[in-house]
């Protein structure tokens, strides 16, 4: 008897929790508004979000995509590709400078800027300041 009480307040309690976690309940508006949406615009554009506009009514909305075009993309990587070769013919530069307005010999100065980069500066820069001092 025990059993059967159990089971009948098992089962009652379950009947009434279980429609609780079936999820939360759309308001009617929402779904007026994305029944509004065209099948066609759904496929081009994604399931859109709904907002409730000053009168209260809900009105589809789309996130504005933030994806970058080709051009954009291309425009990026040669801006970055043309950085680098900044920074990589900095040093040479640099090297060369400090070469020819001591009196050193500037193949060296460039082949150090090359292979050392701005290690090789710093040769070039260290050992013009010996001849200066001497």
């Amino acid at each position: 008897m025990r059993r059967l009480v159990a089971a009948v307040v098992l089962g009652a309690g379950l009947l009434v929790a279980v429609p609780a976690y079936a999820g939360p309940a759309q308001e009617p508006g929402i779904q007026e508004c994305l029944d509004r949406v065209s099948s066609e615009e759904i496929q081009r554009r994604g399931v859109p979000s709904c907002r409730q506009d000053e009168n209260g009514d809900y009105q589809p909305y789309w996130p504005a995509a933030q994806t970058t075009s080709g051009a954009s993309r291309v425009v990026l990587v040669l801006v970055v590709i043309a950085f680098a070769a900044l920074l990589g013919a900095l040093p040479i530069y640099v090297a060369y400078r400090i070469a020819r307005d001591n009196g050193q010999s500037t193949g060296v100065a460039l082949v150090l800027g090359i292979l050392l980069g701005w290690i090789g500066v710093l040769i070039v820069y260290f050992t013009s300041r010996d001849r200066t001092r001497a």
